[in-house]
């Protein structure tokens, strides 16, 4: 299956319009993170099965997700339109090694 870093933000739904990671660069990365999409609940509490929570996924379609680049300052990511969220998680995708996932 796909990997993911939860973030619980509030047990009251906060608005999210940005966020940032910041990704070891290759060599020292390779596992890190290379392409992901967001899933976002704005339920209050959740079990760490996926299938008790109401997940939305970032961005909706499929066919897009989100890119980090090769280095290792902060890369930041604006939702347009914002979304109301208690927590986040970062789905990874694809890794840095490309083609491992």
């Amino acid at each position: 299956g796909e990997e993911f870093v939860e973030v619980f933000l509030s047990e009251i739904p906060k608005r999210v319009s940005f966020f940032g990671l910041r990704i070891p660069p290759l060599p020292v990365g390779p596992l890190s993170v290379r392409r992901f999409h967001l899933l976002v609940s704005t339920e209050r509490r959740c079990d760490d099965k996926q299938a008790e929570c109401e997940w939305m996924r970032i961005p909706v379609s499929h066919e897009s997700s989100f890119e980090t680049l090769d280095r290792g300052d902060l890369q930041v990511f604006v939702l347009n339109p914002p979304v109301e969220a208690t927590r986040v998680r970062v789905v990874c995708t694809e890794n840095a090694a490309r083609g491992i996932h």
